[in-house]
């Protein structure tokens, strides 16, 4: 479990990382999660970890590589295209939550 949601999310986005410094043309890393993150299920301690690590990563790399920009974020949450993001706690800091 965590060979294939933790540890090839990691390999992979070190690779796209780099290619996207070295090029100087940035871009996007986008990761997919789970509730499990965040909830424990019973029989599934290598899922939710894998995911609750995932999660971290995520927040660890953005802060190494760059912060958000909230409006851009905000007219994405109103468009069409964040239909399927309903009723979640989303943070849009900047990074300044997983900075201090």
């Amino acid at each position: 479990m965590m060979n294939v949601n933790l540890k090839s999310v990691f390999n992979v986005s070190q690779v796209v990382a780099r290619g996207m410094v070295d090029r100087g043309t940035g871009g996007s890393i986008v990761n997919v999660s789970s509730s499990s993150a965040q909830f424990s299920l019973p029989n599934h301690t290598g899922y939710c970890t894998s995911k609750a690590g995932l999660d971290m990563m995520t927040q660890v790399m953005d802060f190494e590589l760059e912060t958000s920009d909230v409006a851009s974020a905000v007219l994405f949450l109103l468009s069409d295209k964040a239909s399927m993001i309903n009723g979640t706690h989303l943070q849009v800091d900047g990074g300044i939550l997983i900075s201090t």
